[in-house]
């Protein structure tokens, strides 16, 4: 029974693997490290249930890999997350995390003789230690991040609901191992392979879950990310609400609700090309009113279709116009000859302090951090 489960789980969890892969080999390279630790987990589950299946002798060789996996898995799950809230890829000094690997490899014999209680201990160590950092990516990164955009922030809890079942999954399995591995090392085959149902389950979860709902896995900068995706003049579904979300109030409103709902496919391209294929939002201190002359939409069309319309204000909707802009001055190369200071004026900020408030809300991090992002 054991046997069936574990190769029906692991093999789903090959199958998502695949998928995820072939979904999001753009980029590969960003989530490399996520990857490869739910590729190490269900080859190990696959390959150990396959052996038990023919015969061989598994639970002496289970114990080692239970310890082996661990040093190798959460470094990488920790490297991973680290990229993510501080939306960067590998570095070189990302390899100082297989030291543990290397560490644990050389002294491994030892465990069998009188040093066996300060590698136990050691080891124990070694995966709280990475453990906590997880846990501290998790918190810093996912649980308190805020924004006072709300689209933004829409995405910041879809990441987090997600973040939680992932962070989950992770703890559980790394205690099960380190019970399996300190105080219920398994004494046949049997037993071993019912030590491999609850990482296995786990793992197919996580598969599932990320395969349904990837977003954990490429960071939080929503805004350029859609933008980039759907094109700068097709951003409709991700603003805008085509139809009404809330209940018009007030006389004005409900004499405009009919007209407005024939106009939408009209003023809404308009708007945006207007954003995107001009400068006037690079005007400081642009208003609704001014924008809504620009275009040629009465203003108080134009004030109806931000209130009930639109997932932003007019001022948020010219935040994350202003923050692209400046994003993509910064894939440029505008920073490597001006100021930041420089960049927030060129895009349409007064001054530097609510440029570095709105890229922070609307990115996760602060120019400096996404700058570096691009440079790397």
């Amino acid at each position: 029974m054991a046997r069936n489960l574990l190769l029906i789980t692991s093999t789903t969890s090959l199958i998502s693997l695949v998928l995820l892969i072939r979904l999001h080999h753009a980029r590969i390279k960003t989530i490399a490290s996520f990857l490869l630790a739910i590729g190490i987990m269900t080859l190990r589950t696959i390959v150990i249930t396959t052996l038990s299946i023919y015969g061989f002798p598994i639970s002496k060789y289970l114990y080692i890999t239970h310890g082996i996996t661990a040093i190798i898995l959460i470094p990488l799950f920790h490297i991973h997350f680290l990229q993510l809230t501080k939306n960067r890829g590998w570095e070189r000094t990302d390899l100082l995390h297989g030291l543990p690997l290397v560490v644990s490899l050389a002294v491994w014999p030892l465990s069998d003789f009188a040093y066996q209680g300060l590698v136990t201990t050691l080891f124990f160590l070694v995966i709280l230690f990475y453990w906590l950092m997880i846990l501290r990516s998790f918190v810093t990164g996912i649980w308190n991040r805020q924004s006072q955009i709300n689209i933004v922030m829409k995405n910041i809890r879809q990441i987090r609901e997600i973040s939680n079942v992932v962070f989950g999954a992770i703890t559980i399995g790394i205690f099960y191992n380190l019970w399996i591995l300190f105080y219920a090392p398994p004494e046949n085959d049997e037993q071993s392979l019912r030590h491999l149902i609850v990482p296995s389950l786990l793992l197919l979860l996580t598969s599932i879950k990320l395969l349904l709902d990837p977003d954990i896995m490429f960071g939080f900068d929503v805004v350029p990310r859609v933008i980039k995706k759907t094109g700068p003049h097709n951003i409709v579904s991700n603003i805008w609400n085509l139809e009404l979300q809330k209940e018009v109030v007030g006389k004005r409103d409900q004499s405009l609700r009919e007209k407005i709902g024939e106009l939408l496919k009209d003023y809404i391209p308009r708007i945006e090309k207007a954003a995107f294929q001009t400068e006037l939002f690079r005007r400081p201190g642009l208003t609704v009113e001014e924008f809504a002359a620009e275009v040629d939409i009465p203003v108080f069309h134009m004030a109806y279709i931000f209130r009930y319309h639109s997932q932003v204000t007019f001022q948020d909707f010219k935040k994350i116009i202003q923050i692209n802009n400046a994003i993509e001055l910064m894939k440029a190369g505008y920073v490597k000859e001006h100021t930041m200071e420089s960049l927030a004026a060129q895009v349409g900020f007064a001054s530097y302090n609510p440029f570095f408030v709105s890229f922070r809300n609307i990115t996760g991090m602060t120019p400096q951090q996404y700058h570096k992002s691009v440079e790397a």
